[in-house]
């Protein structure tokens, strides 16, 4: 498990029971109340668009996942 503190752009997280990649996180100070992290990130799956405010510190599951490039070599 990791913290809010570890989300990144590009990260992806399990959220709901989904897999979410973070589009953008702003950490957020009011100057009343706690301070929190809002996350904008996508549903790898479908594609959906969410909103979440995260307390700071907060546990929050890190999904890893490999990319990699490939190169399709056909015979003509």
């Amino acid at each position: 498990m990791a913290k809010t503190q570890d989300l990144r752009n590009g990260s992806i997280i399990k959220f709901n029971g989904e897999n979410c990649v973070v589009v953008e996180n702003d950490h957020i100070k009011p100057g009343k109340g706690p301070a929190y992290i809002q996350v904008k990130m996508r549903n790898l799956r479908t594609g959906k668009h969410y909103e979440h405010r995260f307390n700071t510190g907060a546990s929050i599951e890190l999904v890893r996942v490999e990319r990699h490039t490939y190169q399709y070599l056909y015979r003509d």
